[in-house]
C-alpha cells in the first residue's frame, strides 16, 4: 500500500469517527438537554422582563454548534440571542458606522433615550448586560439574573459572589429547584462574561453552559452595509429580504461599547444549516473588501 492509500484510508476513518461524533450529540438524549435548557433560559428571559419592561424579549434565536448542526462531542454548549424587543422597533435607533462589521448607535426619541439613561454614555448608547464600570451590580440584564437567583438562596450562600460568578452550592440547589421545574436539569450557578451571561447547569452528572448575548434588530440596513462590501452580492440581497440586521455586544479598548453585526440568523436560517457555506465568511467578505478599497488608494498614489 503506498503513500496515497494511506491517506484515503486515515481520511475515510476520520470522516467516520467525525460523522459518529456529531450523530450521537444528536440523539433523542441529546434533544431533551436542549429542549430543557432552552425552557430554563426562556424562563429566565420572561423573568426578567417582568422585573424591567425595557428587557422585554418576544424572540430567542437558539445559535451555536449545536443547532447549527456542527457540535462535536457531547450536547454540553448552547448559545442563544435574546432579542430585546423595545430597541428592536423600527426608527428607534440610528446606527453610525465607525469601522466594518461595528457600530455606535444613537436614540432617535429623547424620551427613549432618557428611559434607558442609565446605559447611556455621550449620546451613544452602552451595552446593558451588565455595568462594565461597577461589574454585574446596577439594574442590568445579567444583574437582575444574578438577584433572582440570590433572591432564591439562602443569605450565606450568596456571600462568596464576587460580582462576577456565583455558584450554587450542592446544599443549596433545591432552593432553586421549583424555578428550574425539570427532573433532570440543576442550575450549578451564573457567570457575567461581559458582555454574555453563562448560566451554568448540570444534567445527570454531565455539565452544560448556556451562553446568553443580549441583542437587537435594526433595520436600515443601509446604514450598516451596502451592496459593494460583499464579495458575494447573495448574501446582501438576503439580507435585504430579512429585512433586518442583528447586533450583538462588543468591547473595545477603553470598554467602549460597540455594537456588532451577526449573520449568524442570515447564515443559518434560524438552525437551519443547509444554508451555503459562502455564506459562512460574511465577516470576512467585509474586511477583505474594505482593505481592497484601501490597497487601491495606496496603489493610486
Amino acid at each position: 500500500m503506498d503513500l496515497t492509500d494511506y491517506n484515503v484510508k486515515f481520511n475515510d476513518i476520520a470522516d467516520k469517527l467525525l460523522s459518529d461524533e456529531i450523530s450521537n450529540i444528536y440523539t433523542e438524549e441529546g434533544e431533551n438537554i436542549s429542549r430543557s435548557v432552552r425552557r430554563l433560559v426562556q424562563k429566565f428571559v420572561d423573568k426578567v422582563g417582568q422585573v424591567d419592561s425595557r428587557f422585554k424579549s418576544s424572540e430567542i434565536l437558539s445559535v451555536g454548534g449545536f443547532y447549527e448542526g456542527t457540535k462535536v462531542g457531547k450536547a454540553d454548549e448552547f448559545d442563544y440571542l435574546v432579542i430585546i424587543d423595545e430597541l428592536s422597533a423600527p426608527g428607534v435607533l440610528k446606527a453610525k458606522t465607525e469601522e466594518p462589521m461595528k457600530a455606535t448607535f444613537t436614540f432617535v426619541d429623547p424620551n427613549l433615550q432618557a428611559r434607558w439613561s442609565e446605559f447611556v454614555d455621550g449620546d451613544h448608547l452602552q451595552h446593558f448586560s451588565c455595568n462594565y464600570r461597577t461589574n454585574s451590580e446596577g439594574h442590568t440584564y445579567g444583574g437582575i439574573m444574578v438577584n433572582l437567583i440570590k433572591g432564591w438562596l439562602p443569605i450565606e450562600a450568596t456571600d462568596l459572589y464576587d460580582g462576577t460568578n456565583l455558584i450554587i452550592g450542592d446544599d443549596d440547589v433545591d432552593a432553586v429547584i421549583d424555578f428550574v421545574d425539570d427532573e433532570h436539569l440543576i442550575l450549578a450557578g451564573i457567570i457575567i462574561a461581559i458582555p454574555n451571561i453563562i448560566l451554568n447547569m448540570e444534567w445527570k452528572g454531565m455539565m452544560l453552559s448556556a451562553d446568553i448575548s443580549p441583542a437587537f434588530r435594526y433595520h436600515n440596513i443601509e446604514d450598516l452595509v451596502s451592496k459593494d462590501q460583499f464579495l458575494h452580492p447573495e448574501l446582501y440581497n438576503k439580507i435585504q429580504k430579512e429585512g433586518s440586521l442583528l447586533l450583538v455586544t462588543t468591547l473595545s479598548e477603553g470598554n467602549k461599547s460597540h455594537f456588532k453585526i451577526t449573520f449568524t440568523e442570515i447564515e443559518f436560517a434560524k438552525g437551519d444549516n443547509q444554508v451555503s457555506n459562502s455564506f459562512k465568511t460574511s465577516s470576512e467578505d467585509v474586511l477583505q473588501k474594505e482593505g481592497e478599497k484601501e490597497q487601491e488608494k495606496v496603489d493610486k498614489r
